[in-house]
């Protein structure tokens, strides 16, 4: 649904950043040149950037099964599909997807602001199998058949990040696990923001409480591992 006059690359990462009156992006393959640029991801380009010392990344992993069958699908109820979010901080993740897949995510951690192993992951994949069968006895046999693992951003506050990093580059996320109504809203800001409108929610995305400074390493390390962990305090054995 992209207007025609937006190009969309997947799988560019921005390996190099250069900012002047004209930034210039350098990916794997080609390089890149405009006047403004919009930073949109959730941690990632904050990595090693002016706001390191106020976001932590935490590290999420969750597994997808096997398309269901029709019969495994009459198990669920009606719904064509649906998600459920835990009341918990800590609680799991779950989603019944539109292809027919249970997708279900009940980890997060401090993994120094990194991706899951191959080793970690199958760790963790006995966590989400565990969850899975005391949600769902009678699909106790169905497979898994994906496992990934991801980084979001946290705030000490909880607050989100929308601001101009420059002149002409521009940074909208953080999202503490809730970016999907969020992620939309600052996605809209973002680009009326970089466009020059001063519009409502450009100032109520602005106004938003300033993120709280975060530590040095290696406290920052010490803290961000036993404050995740302390997530899981009180949730059930479905978790």
């Amino acid at each position: 649904n992209l207007p025609k006059n937006v190009e969309f690359y997947e799988n560019s990462p921005v390996i190099d950043m250069r900012l002047g009156n004209i930034n210039t992006l350098r990916t794997p393959n080609s390089t890149i040149r405009a006047e403004n640029v919009i930073m949109a991801c959730n941690y990632e380009p904050l990595a090693g950037g002016q706001q390191k010392q106020r976001v932590v990344g935490v590290t999420l992993s969750g597994s997808i099964t096997r398309v269901l069958t029709q019969d495994e699908i009459e198990t669920l109820g009606t719904e064509a599909s649906w998600g459920v979010l835990s009341l918990h901080s800590g609680g799991a993740t779950v989603r019944l997807t539109e292809d027919k897949r249970i997708s279900i995510r009940n980890t997060a951690e401090y993994n120094n602001h990194r991706l899951l192993g191959k080793g970690q992951l199958k760790a963790r994949q006995k966590i989400h199998r565990q969850s899975f069968d005391n949600r769902f006895p009678e699909l106790a046999h169905v497979p898994f058949e994906h496992l990934y693992s991801g980084v979001e951003g946290v705030t000490a506050n909880k607050t989100n990040i929308f601001k101009r990093l420059s002149p002409n580059l521009y940074f909208a996320g953080c999202y503490n696990g809730s970016g999907i109504t969020k992620g939309t809203a600052f996605g809209l800001a973002v680009a009326e923001f970089a466009s020059g409108n001063d519009v409502e929610l450009v100032s109520d995305c602005l106004g938003i409480e300033k993120a709280k400074w975060l530590p040095p390493r290696p406290f920052l390390d010490l803290g961000a591992w036993y404050i995740t962990k302390q997530r899981f305090n009180g949730v059930g054995k479905d978790r």
